[in-house]
């Protein structure tokens, strides 16, 4: 196996980097063969962050590995992936409170937390 440059995606055996075309004639290619539709290799990039943020990788390790400038940017293209993430971050809190709740003993406070009225 050969090691890439650093900054390489595309690279023969020889380490050395393979014509764009070619690599996007055989990505047609293999596309056509597998019966999917005509999808452009910024198409994989998007495909690669969304498997990524899928699997809770954390955003700052997608944000570096797609190269984004900022984790903004990231965050703008794909937050709405992290709904589930959201969604799990409520029923966590939730859960937290229901229990505080259930242990409660009058006159104590629950939490340090204080709320305005």
């Amino acid at each position: 196996m050969s090691h890439l440059p650093i900054g390489l995606i595309f690279g023969g055996t020889d380490g050395a980097p393979l014509r764009p075309q070619w690599v996007l004639d055989q990505l047609r290619k293999r596309t056509k063969e597998a019966g999917l539709p005509k999808i452009s290799l910024h198409d994989l990039r998007h495909t690669a962050a969304t498997i990524m943020i899928s699997q809770n990788i954390p955003l700052a390790i997608v944000s570096k590995t797609v190269r984004h400038p900022n984790l903004a940017t990231t965050v703008n293209l794909y937050g709405h992936l992290l709904k589930s993430a959201a969604q799990d971050a409520v029923l966590a809190l939730a859960t937290a409170l229901d229990l505080a709740d259930a242990n409660h003993i009058p006159g104590r406070p629950t939490s340090a937390l204080r709320f305005a009225a």
